[in-house]
């Protein structure tokens, strides 16, 4: 994502499960429940120097590993794996590509006048949020035309909204997980979630809701609507993703990487060199991928938690994982890398 947020410095650090809080769900248009409770900062270990890690250059990575280049347009970002496609965001533009994942072509486009937050499948739609207009558009993908607005806006430009299997979710205010039924095309209700929070994810049954303001991360079940726990994760936590076992989680403050396992909720920190400002995470083919600026693609193999290999230069903005390959957006090149699995 181009993003806004401010860095710090790599670090490794060692974090645990956080106590559980009752959540609370209101309907759309009600009073806000009280808040559930959050993690304290104070949890936070002081970092420890970091090994150096496999580092190869982006050169090397189109040489050996690139099968595909797309050509876009100036701006490319959040990307969707759905439909036999991938589906790239351009704010630049004000578009969403869809490039068909047979042909590594460009076969629509999609105006959208500012599109942000990521993208999301369910319900036979591709749901994609307009910052501009405080909508969050439904496409449908036989026409690749926009059938639907849901009215309401995203918390943060630079978050993530989700899918599950019957919902989309979004976090519609810093303090607020919406559930948008696709039956009626409205938030039917609000999650409270912590300050601060800025992007959802679904996997495992639940949505996982990071807060950069509050170091966490907050699992709700995605039936009941209900907070169940909170995680202490790295410094400022924003973009995450589900997949290889694991829920992820970038944390841009410490360039650290905070795997959850969502069955006993140990939380595992992995240096994975990546602070800064922007960036993006995926998960699958047995590993989970970052995006980062100078740093376009670092892959940290799911079963050792290590980093296997991190290619730096120019290039990045967003990752994706489908279709047996890796999806990178190249903002400021305006195309998008096909990348064959390393492994």
């Amino acid at each position: 994502m181009r993003a806004f947020r401010l860095g710090i410095v790599t670090a490794v650090v060692t974090v645990g499960l956080v106590a559980c809080g009752g959540g609370s769900t209101t309907r759309a248009g009600g009073s806000s429940p009280s808040p559930s409770p959050s993690p304290s900062p104070s949890q936070s270990v002081a970092p420890a120097p970091s090994p150096s890690l496999p580092v190869f250059t982006m050169a090397e990575l189109k040489k050996q590993h690139v099968s595909a280049v797309v050509k876009v347009g100036l701006g490319v970002d959040w990307q969707l794996d759905a439909f036999g496609s991938v589906w790239v965001a351009s704010g630049a533009l004000s578009e969403v590509d869809r490039i068909s994942a047979a042909t590594n072509r460009v076969v629509a486009r999609i105006n959208i006048s500012n599109p942000c937050a990521g993208m999301a499948s369910v319900a036979g739609s591709v749901w994609i949020p307009d910052c501009n207009n405080n909508v969050i558009d439904r496409v449908d993908p036989a026409t690749d035309k926009v059938v639907a607005k849901v009215a309401t806006a995203v918390a943060d430009s630079e978050g993530y909204i989700a899918a599950s299997d019957n919902a989309v979710w979004a976090v519609v205010d810093s303090q607020h997980l919406g559930r948008i039924n696709p039956a009626t095309n409205k938030v039917a209700a609000l999650v409270r979630v912590p300050d601060g929070s800025v992007a959802v994810a679904f996997g495992f049954g639940a949505l996982w809701v990071t807060s950069s303001a509050d170091n966490s991360v907050t699992k709700v079940d995605a039936t009941t609507n209900r907070v169940v726990t909170h995680f202490a994760v790295g410094m400022q936590p924003r973009f995450l993703a589900t997949g290889a076992g694991a829920v992820w989680v970038l944390n841009q403050g410490d360039g650290t990487v905070s795997r959850i396992d969502p069955t006993t909720g140990k939380v595992t920190s992995i240096d994975a060199d990546s602070s800064g400002r922007g960036g993006c995470i995926s998960a699958g083919l047995a590993a989970a991928w970052v995006t980062i600026p100078g740093a376009p693609v670092t892959r940290i193999d799911a079963a050792s938690n290590k980093v296997t290999e991190q290619f730096k230069g120019d290039g990045g903005d967003c990752i994706s994982v489908g279709y047996g390959s890796v999806w990178l957006s190249n903002n400021d090149a305006g195309n998008v890398y096909r990348i064959r699995n390393f492994h």
